[in-house]
């Protein structure tokens, strides 16, 4: 098996070819733009500014954390705890892998041929299932 544990992710030198982190800056960032017209069209004040607040206090004081990277031949699965560790994880090696919709969080849980089994939450539902689907050339998911 050439999957393995990285203590340091930073030694990996390959660039991204899709990065999902658990932010929304997407999401956050029409919340802000939203908020300034609701603002702006003296409607509701209080609700634009507070949509505004949030906003600025999600995307500059809210930690980012990397969920996957996604490579030319295997995929950094990020621990949770631990964002400097992660698995290195080939497509050849990954058996199938599962996508299930909950209502706190969605589940990404990939099955290795070896026998682990690795879960984490996940967001950009379509993203992950395309690229896991291009990439290991499977179609056996659930959702």
């Amino acid at each position: 098996m050439k999957s393995v544990f990285i203590q340091d992710v930073k030694l990996e030198k390959e660039k991204s070819k899709y990065s999902l982190d658990a932010k929304p800056v997407g999401v956050l960032s029409i919340l802000f733009l939203i908020g300034l017209a609701i603002l702006f069209n003296n409607m509701y004040g209080y609700v634009g500014i507070f949509l505004i607040m949030s906003s600025i206090f999600l995307l500059f004081f809210f930690p980012n954390k990397p969920i996957i990277d996604f490579k030319n031949d295997h995929l950094l699965f990020y621990c949770y705890y631990e964002k400097k560790s992660a698995y290195k994880i080939y497509y050849d090696e990954i058996d199938s892998y599962e996508y299930y919709d909950d209502k706190i969080y969605d589940t990404l849980l990939i099955n290795l041929k070896n026998g682990i089994s690795l879960k984490s939450p996940c967001i950009k539902k379509k993203v992950v299932l395309e690229i896991l689907k291009n990439s290991t050339n499977k179609n056996v998911f659930k959702y």
